[in-house]
């Protein structure tokens, strides 16, 4: 008796070729997600309902479905309060950090030198401001997974053990919480009280954005996609600029040479340094910026949690606000969807508050990916920290396989937070924020949309 065959077509192939390179995953599951909401008007005493679910959490849940759920009760002023407390602790530990050379002489190390570790107290200068960052990260970790219902409380005790095991993929959907998630601390066992023995050396490996990958993000978009995708014509880079920095900062210049580093990596750089030329821009027909930087001042206050303040100066300082984007990009969004960098210097007051206005309305319309610092930071780092991220970040080479191993931004964001503690002795890195784009990455037309 002959076998009968059975003759087969297919209609789908998700195997890539059965190649382990498949680069339909470039998009990665987050390991742990956190939402935090407003609740209801029958929530009782709750400010906030919180989420937590994900495969890290999967055999904590009650259900196996690793969906945790509880209730925060800290009232947002408060919160706020300790949000601001926590920057400014990274502000005058670290920015503002000024040591005595001789006499008057005096030096801020970790704002004068991108890398300090040819420097012989880099060790224990870093050892000196772990401590009060960790002390301020922990308090509102334990304040946003503490204060509140049973529910609440058993996602800290779970989230403590988790972040603790391996490396997380980590995404904060709020579209009313805006925290600086990179600063929060969640102490290894043994550290939990900082005040048993002042002289433990505590651990960087407590901070969020030291050894996981974070991003904030907003409203779900079913029609987001991480790929940026770029033509034959290669990356174009808008370079928006106040150039006034450059004066008020002679010793370590910001904008020139970081046009000059876009120019050197990338196919087109588009200079603009008013608000009008801006405008005129964003609002034409052939706007085709894959990468949106801004080098300027910013500012994002208030004595609230509502913002009171948030724009952006280019060199006209011609404040450029939340609702000119919103207006400029009306009637089309941005359908280059661009990763947006802000490079906020020293002499504005940038915070959180800044990506509830300005942040979000970019994301909203079009951005793939935004990138900024929770507080001002200083020329030096802000040209530095640039130059690094974009010499990582572009498109990248196939393989010999036809294969593309993309570049991701989470993964470069991540890497260079860390390496600035580990290689470079400087924690700056730390006080930069990620929204939406841990995956966002630049793909050439032939490879699709992924």
């Amino acid at each position: 008796m002959s076998p009968t065959e059975i003759p087969l077509t297919t209609l789908v192939d998700n195997t890539n070729g059965w190649s382990v390179n498949a680069a339909s995953h470039v998009s990665r599951d987050r390991s742990i997600y956190l939402r935090f909401e407003k609740p209801s008007a029958s929530s009782g005493t709750a400010t906030y309902t919180v989420t937590a679910i994900g495969d890290s959490l999967k055999r904590y849940s009650d259900i196996g479905a690793g969906l945790l759920e509880g209730e925060l009760t800290v009232d947002p002023v408060s919160l706020h309060e300790v949000i601001v407390e926590v920057q400014g602790q990274w502000r005058d530990r670290v920015v503002g950090r000024r040591e005595i050379v001789s006499g008057d002489e005096y030096w801020f190390p970790f704002s004068d030198v991108w890398d300090l570790s040819q420097d012989q107290s880099a060790d224990s200068r870093l050892g000196a401001v772990a401590r009060p960052l960790a002390e301020a990260g922990y308090k509102l970790f334990k304040l946003l997974f503490h204060v509140g219902n049973e529910g609440l409380r058993k996602i800290g005790d779970v989230l403590t053990i988790v972040l603790q095991e391996q490396k997380q993929v980590i995404s904060v959907q709020s579209d009313c919480l805006f925290a600086p998630w990179w600063m929060l601390y969640t102490p290894p066992p043994g550290y939990e009280d900082f005040d048993v023995n002042e002289d433990w050396a505590v651990p960087w490996e407590g901070f969020w954005g030291y050894s996981h990958i974070v991003e904030h993000n907003f409203k779900h978009s079913p029609a987001w996609k991480p790929c940026i995708i770029i033509d034959e014509q290669g990356i174009t880079a808008g370079v928006n600029v106040d150039r006034n920095l450059d004066s008020e900062f002679p010793e370590c210049p910001c904008v020139a040479p970081v046009i000059s580093m876009f120019r050197s990596n990338f196919a087109a750089v588009v200079e603009r340094d008013t608000k009008r030329h801006l405008a005129r821009a964003i609002k034409s027909a052939h706007y085709d910026d894959h990468i949106v930087y801004f080098g300027c001042h910013g500012t994002g206050v208030s004595k609230t949690t509502e913002p009171a303040q948030a724009y952006l100066m280019l060199t006209d300082r011609d404040p450029i606000r939340s609702t000119d984007f919103i207006a400029w990009l009306d009637q089309a969004s941005m359908c280059t969807t661009p990763i947006v960098f802000i490079n906020a210097c020293q002499g504005g007051q940038m915070s959180s508050i800044f990506y509830t206005s300005v942040g979000n309305a970019l994301i909203t319309h079009g951005a793939n990916c935004l990138i900024g610092p929770q507080i001002d930071i200083p020329p030096t780092y802000a040209r530095e920290y640039a130059t690094s991220f974009f010499a990582e970040f572009k498109l990248a080479p196939t393989r010999n396989s036809g294969t593309v191993r993309a570049v991701r931004a989470g993964d470069v964001f991540q890497r260079l937070a860390q390496e600035g503690v580990m290689n470079r002795k400087n924690p700056i890195g730390l006080v930069m924020s990620l929204y939406r784009g841990i995956d966002s990455h630049f793909c050439r037309t032939t490879e699709g949309g992924r």
